[in-house]
């Protein structure tokens, strides 16, 4: 019975080490031109500032496809309708929840 502990302790001193073995996965570097993503960014509408210290915080960008418009909200509350670049001024409107009703800003 001790000849069985001491093979089981001494396995377990002798496997961490067996166990983490190095090796590199990647030996040789890696080309940072090889597979170059290019994204094209172009500001077409901004948020108006709610007032306070803290500018606006857009949280989520969903499109409408019936309304050719982009909605936007805020994290501080307002919900924002957002026109087509190619269909609109980009002027965000600010969307109220009671009846449809909209305010332009």
């Amino acid at each position: 019975m001790n000849a069985i502990r001491i093979l089981a302790v001494a396995f377990l001193a002798v496997a961490p080490v067996l166990a983490q073995a190095p090796n590199d996965p990647f030996p040789t570097p890696i080309n940072a031109t090889d597979g170059v993503v290019t994204v094209n960014v172009v500001e077409f509408a901004t948020l108006p500032d709610l007032g306070g210290p803290m500018p606006s915080r857009p949280m989520l960008l969903v499109d409408e496809p019936g309304t050719q418009r982009l909605f936007v909200n805020d994290m501080r509350g307002p919900l924002y309708a957002i026109p087509r670049p190619s269909t609109g001024s980009g002027r965000p409107e600010l969307v109220e929840g009671r009846g449809g009703k909209t305010v332009t800003l």
